[in-house]
């Protein structure tokens, strides 16, 4: 019996070993899935910034988008009045067209 005895006091400090390191390595995991949440956290935080630079950015891209579309409508009136001025200049008779 007491052969019986020391054998299941060697078991259970065998599985008492066992459940200390799967205890241990549990701890472990618990803080490394901590500091991940603690990064994807301060990641979505980053995203977020960046979302609004990114809509701060659209607004200014449709402002100059506006500004290149009112030069350019400036511009293609002043061509098309030149264009009128030239043509009504090569009407004069001094350069004998007429």
């Amino acid at each position: 019996m007491a052969g019986e005895r020391e054998r299941f006091e060697m078991l259970l400090e065998e599985i008492r070993d066992k459940v200390q390191f799967i205890a241990e390595g549990h701890g472990v995991l618990q803080s490394q899935i901590a500091g991940l949440q603690e990064q994807m956290g301060d990641m979505q935080n980053q995203m977020g910034g960046m979302q609004s630079q990114l809509t701060g950015m659209q607004s200014q891209i449709r402002n100059l988008d506006n500004k290149i579309d009112k030069v350019h409508s400036s511009l293609k009136a002043t061509f098309y009045a030149l264009n009128e001025k030239i043509d009504e200049h090569i009407k004069q008779p001094a350069h004998g067209l007429i």
